[in-house]
């Protein structure tokens, strides 16, 4: 299922050095905040991930497939209603994607994962 546009839309890209960096807009009227969960929507784990193989698919032209995450730590809850635009700093490398989702000055994830083209 493809979020991109749904449950969320890139309002800003940029190169930071190695970085690329999207600003990233939160739809908190989207179906998966009904459920997850009513009346206190969060932005569940595997959308956050979903998104990150998104994004990187946009840097690199084409669908990424993860196959592993390695690392993946969730410091905070990413509530759209709350934090309605976040920033997603990453560097794509052949088959690891690292990223950190920041709101604000908090970094809110952090992610290690592996991928294929």
């Amino acid at each position: 299922m493809q979020l991109l546009n749904s449950l969320f839309r890139v309002v800003d890209r940029r190169q930071e050095g190695e970085q690329t960096v999207f600003d990233v807009e939160l739809c908190a009227e989207h179906l998966i905040y009904r459920a997850h969960f009513p009346g206190h929507p969060i932005t569940p784990g595997v959308c956050v991930m979903q998104m990150v193989c998104e994004l990187a698919a946009e840097i690199v032209g084409h669908p990424v497939h993860m196959t592993g995450a390695k690392n993946v730590k969730f410091l905070a809850p990413i509530i759209p209603t709350a934090t309605p635009r976040v920033t997603v700093r990453m560097t794509v490398e052949p088959t690891r994607i690292v990223a950190a989702v920041e709101g604000g000055e908090q970094v809110m994830a952090k992610l290690s994962l592996c991928h294929e083209a």
